[in-house]
Order: C-alpha cells, then structure tokens, then sequence
C-alpha cells in the first residue's frame, strides 16, 4: 500500500508541469514570452529579443533600437532591476495542438525608485515550428 501512494504521489507531480521548468524549454511557449521580456528588462538587448517575435512585432522593435525605448513606447512600463515569472497560461493542456497561446507574464522590479509590480499579456504564435510573441496585450485587471 505504501509503495502504491510513492508511486501515485510521483505520477500526480510528474503530471503537473511547473513554471520553472516551461521557461527552460524551447518547445513551451512560456520559454519566448519569458526569454523576449528577460532580453528588454534584465538583458536589456533588442536583438535578442527579437528573436522571439514574430514578423510584426520585430519590425516595431526595429524602429524603436533602445531596450529602455521598447520598455517605454510597447510595454508601457519602463522598469529596472526587473524580477519575471510565467503567472497564467490561458490553456495548459491542450497548447502544443494551439497555434496561438495568451501567457500572463509578472514583472517585479522598481519605477522612479520604487517597488513596482504589473503583469503584461503576450500573445504567442507558432510559426516554422517555433513559438515567437506576436503582440503585447495591455493586461486590464
């Protein structure tokens, strides 16, 4: 009976997919919602965010060539020594047959030199095999 709850309990964990882990894995769309903000707020390189956006949104990223400039004019939340974590994904189960995934993505850090936290909403798309942020969605709660 014992080992039938070990295995049951590892079963139930091993079936719940952590936050942690989908931001480590380019096949999880929450690996380019957090490696494109991680790029603007903490590595703070357009470039490499770029790589994980779609064909719109890397030509919007062009024209504005400052980290700081995309945090201001896109995110419309400038914010420095910035803490990111995946907070909500609209679908879980299912997404690797979705083409398209809304992620809630938490951002915690200081604005004009106080503690500030919001949460952004991307929208991911696959294209050629690849999840990229396709639009930035001003999150209303």
């Amino acid at each position: 009976m014992r080992w039938i709850s070990i295995f049951l309990t590892l079963l139930i964990c091993g079936c719940n997919p952590d936050k942690e882990s989908a931001i480590f894995n380019p096949q999880n769309p929450e690996y380019a919602a957090y490696h494109f903000l991680k790029a603007l707020y903490i590595d703070k390189d357009v470039q490499t965010a770029q790589n994980f956006t779609g064909e719109k949104l890397d030509e919007l990223l062009k024209h504005y060539h400052l980290a700081s400039s995309v945090q201001r004019h896109v995110l419309n939340l400038p914010l420095s020594n910035v803490q990111i974590e995946v907070q909500d994904v609209d679908i879980d189960f299912f997404r690797k047959m979705n083409s398209e995934v809304k992620i809630r993505m938490k951002l915690v850090g200081t604005r004009n030199d106080k503690p500030w936290f919001d949460t952004r909403q991307v929208a991911i798309n696959k294209e050629n095999n690849k999840w990229v942020v396709t639009k930035i969605i001003l999150d209303q709660r």
